[in-house]
């Protein structure tokens, strides 16, 4: 080999090495830029501008259409006039599917395509006719690629890069610089197709969130206003108010109390529901002492707790020692609703001369204090625990006589209130 050869070789290698050293520079900002939004639109932007002039003087980016058809979604070339003339084509002369040469059958195939020099004959084998022939000519187009975008094994488009101006030609170096652009850009197209899915999933759960709080919120006031009438010439009747009434009208009349009741209690659970999950419930948090809690709900509980003929065990969560009382963070009000629905509960299904109980108990470990609440009854099954949980949900239905029966939101409800404070159920 003559000092010539040596020269032209070393050149070849220097000009080799020089490419590859950009391409690795133009795919680390092609990385960046396409990592930096996950709107489609503007990702797809970002593919095709990245290309010019770095890999070609034109870049295009195209998908199929939902009818098999050829969309091109973006097109790019920096001189205005340019862009405007391949606009013009496309919106004349779609891409044909079935087109045996080009980005049709890229996207078909899902193989790459180079043309080092585009012959006459390629032109003419995708032009509709001699007019979209001429028009092709005067692009000036001189070496061609087309790329697939390939995610989780399906061909989501492709991009095609060609020369003209530059009088550049491809070859094999600019081909897989491409392939590999192509990769990344397939990686956050689908990536922003998939974050666009989930939005649009969370919009419409938020629409339907809102719409079923809304409507539940609206029942709710339209029928309290019912059952309060109700509710307050029952009691008119039976102060006698209206004139005396025989044993046989005031027993009527206080089991239309009681169911009065029994279905205000059940709206009321309702509403609260849909003031929670539309996150319209204010927490007043504050020290709060346990002990004046539980005196306060006994007075409440006990009529029930004596009818049903059940035993109250108990310390009130009173004091500890004299110094240190059982305190904690929470809304008082929040705090007497939660240890009511759990009162209640239990002796709704706690048998007639069954036991409830109780207690409190310092965690010091965790920072917190636990409330039991236990009682004699049948119990929950442990595969349906968490199930309780769930809104409208009532396990064993069928064994709980109509008059215990609620709308099951009660723990719901109750656990939503804890978690509110900063606590759990």
């Amino acid at each position: 080999m003559d000092l010539e050869e040596r020269t032209e070789e070393a050149e070849l290698a220097r000009a080799s090495a020089e490419t590859a050293g950009r391409g690795l520079t133009f795919l680390a900002e092609a990385s960046e830029r396409l990592s930096s939004s996950l709107d489609v639109e503007t990702t797809i932007t970002h593919i095709v501008a990245l290309a010019v002039p770095m890999i070609a003087d034109w870049a295009a980016y195209n998908a199929p259409g939902p009818d098999g058809t050829v969309q091109t979604i973006a097109i790019h070339h920096p001189d205005p006039q340019k862009k405007a003339l391949a606009d013009a084509i496309i919106a004349r002369y779609p891409t044909r599917a079935d087109d045996e040469v080009g980005i049709a059958r890229v996207l078909r195939t899902g193989e790459p395509e180079l043309i080092h020099d585009i012959p006459d004959a390629v032109l003419a084998a995708v032009a509709h006719d001699d007019e979209h022939l001429e028009m092709l000519r005067g692009a000036g187009f001189r070496s061609l690629m087309n790329v697939p975008l390939i995610a989780q094994g399906r061909v989501i488009g492709a991009l095609g890069f060609a020369t003209g101006e530059s009088g550049r030609r491809f070859g094999e170096t600019d081909l897989a610089l491409a392939m590999e652009l192509a990769r990344r850009a397939a990686t956050a197209l689908d990536h922003a197709r998939l974050y666009a899915e989930a939005q649009a999933a969370r919009r419409e759960a938020e629409a339907a969130n809102r719409a079923k709080i809304e409507f539940l919120s609206t029942m709710s006031h339209e029928l309290r206003t019912p059952l309060n009438a109700i509710q307050g010439y029952t009691e008119l009747l039976m102060l006698g108010l209206r004139g005396p009434l025989t044993d046989t009208q005031h027993h009527d009349l206080e089991r239309v109390r009681r169911a009065n009741q029994h279905l205000l209690s059940l709206i009321n659970d309702i509403l609260n529901f849909a003031r929670l999950e539309a996150g319209q419930v204010e927490f007043e948090v504050a020290d709060v002492p346990l002990e004046p809690i539980i005196a306060d709900l006994e007075a409440l509980i006990m009529p029930q707790f004596a009818a049903g003929q059940l035993t109250f065990d108990h310390d009130g969560c009173a004091l500890d020692t004299p110094d240190r009382p059982h305190h904690v963070r929470g809304d008082p009000e929040k705090l007497r609703q939660i240890l009511l629905n759990l009162l209640t509960n239990a002796a709704k299904f706690t048998p007639s001369g069954g036991r409830i109980a109780l207690a409190c108990e310092d965690d010091a470990a965790d920072g917190v204090v636990r409330v039991h609440v236990s009682d004699s009854g049948r119990g929950i099954p442990a595969d349906q625990l968490e199930r309780v949980f769930e809104p409208f949900v009532q396990v064993d239905r069928r064994l709980t006589h109509s008059s215990q029966q609620g709308v099951g939101l009660g723990l719901a409800i109750s656990r939503d209130l804890a978690r509110g404070m900063g606590g759990d159920l």
